[in-house]
């Protein structure tokens, strides 16, 4: 993967070479002159210490940089048997997650007055307000690098304007990142997460095209992104028996893009996660080999599966309250079209009418914890302000 620089960032997995726990790093090449030397890593797994060799060890670095005991630009002349030999350099991001929202597309969100789309009404609105979110962004920023604990999410509250006269408030969202002269270069990085005054069974149910469905579910995963505690997709099909592999390979990335690998949860059946070994194995990528160095995507690697199924849900689950779609359609987009309808329950009852009536061998998996500190950010009638939060109270605590 090059830049502009001429800089080389190569990712690569190695095997400790005492337990084979996986490590995963980037090394640096430079354009012109390079070191070669070696990193002695405390192996997480074992806990013994082994070497890796690479280039500018100095600089190189990513996820296994904390745990670099020394670095060295020479060649190691140590004992070579604690020297690591299986090494897989690559350029993927099995996990990586795009959270996005297509402001354009059949909208999620209506005015339960006028029928109004509130997703146009929005964009429109934080287009013109973005300047002063981005100030309010860098000052949670430089507020929060003075030391006080990393906050996973800015969150962004606004009111939108209805011609039927109905007041209604936006959440946004994007990723709070710790890194000053990043984060908010753009307004499309900011995903929408819920628009008060608007009632989603309505927009919900009905007819409509597979593509419709499909940009429709995900919306509403961009949604459960901020809002719920776990999503869960259960489809026995992901496109069609006649697809080829290359156009299979498209839909499945399309689908894992967008959900978050630690708090989703992927049901199908067992020939269809056949159909995706087989799609990226013709796309030259061995499943095999990303499963011994630990590079394949989370979610993909739960291997939830299931024979005798057709029903097809989503659902976006908290402690307290689910959402779900429900129709006949599967993943794949297409101008036919398919029936959707949209409902809340509680857990309890989720749970009972439709976890239990899988009838799954093994149970789906809980959710990893989430972060639960957020940065809100709003308007009062000073200006565009930031706050720290609580995720689960949206209590504001400390001014930025």
């Amino acid at each position: 993967m090059t830049i502009d620089d001429g800089v080389k960032r190569q990712r690569f997995a190695v095997k400790c070479r005492f337990c084979e726990a996986i490590h995963h790093g980037i090394e640096i090449t430079f354009p012109v002159a390079n070191d070669f030397g070696y990193w002695i890593v405390g192996c997480k797994g074992c806990g013994q210490d082994f070497v890796v060799e690479l280039k500018n060890p100095r600089e190189s670095g990513g996820a296994m940089r904390s745990d670099v005991k020394l670095s060295r630009e020479e060649g190691f002349e140590g004992d070579r048997s604690i020297v690591a030999v299986e090494m897989a350099k690559h350029n993927l991001e099995p996990n990586r997650h795009e959270c996005r929202f297509n402001f354009s597309s059949e909208p999620l969100y209506e005015c339960k007055k006028c029928g109004h789309n509130l997703d146009s009404s929005a964009y429109t609105a934080l287009k013109i307000e973005f300047r002063g979110i981005v100030a309010a962004f860098v000052a949670a920023q430089n507020y929060l690098l003075k030391g006080w604990a990393d906050h996973d999410v800015a969150v962004v509250r606004m009111d939108i304007p209805c011609s039927c006269g109905n007041k209604h408030q936006a959440t946004f969202y994007a990723k709070m990142v710790m890194d000053p002269g990043h984060g908010l270069d753009d307004e499309r990085k900011l995903v929408l997460a819920d628009i008060t005054g608007s009632n989603l069974s309505d927009t919900l149910t009905g007819i409509v095209s597979k593509s419709d469905f499909m940009d429709l579910l995900e919306k509403l995963i961009a949604r459960w992104n901020l809002l719920s505690d776990q999503i869960i997709v259960v489809s026995p099909f992901v496109g069609y028996a006649q697809m080829g592999n290359a156009k299979k390979l498209d839909v499945w990335e399309t689908v894992l893009s967008i959900l978050d690998a630690d708090r989703s949860v992927f049901l199908t059946r067992p020939t269809t996660w056949n159909d995706y070994k087989g799609a990226m194995e013709s796309d030259g990528i061995p499943l095999d080999l990303l499963e011994r160095f630990d590079l394949q995507n989370r979610v993909v690697a739960q291997r939830n599966s299931k024979h005798d199924f057709h029903a097809k849900f989503y659902a976006g689950v908290s402690a307290d309250k689910c959402e779900i779609l429900s129709g006949s359609a599967n993943l794949v987009s297409g101008p036919s079209v398919e029936n959707i309808a949209f409902h809340k329950m509680s857990k309890v009852h989720f749970n009972k009418r439709y976890i239990e009536k899988l009838n799954l061998k093994k149970p789906l998996p809980a959710p990893k914890p989430r972060t639960s500190s957020w940065v809100l950010i709003e308007k009062s009638a000073t200006g565009w302000s930031s706050f720290c939060m609580t995720a689960s109270s949206y209590t504001k605590a400390k001014r930025a």
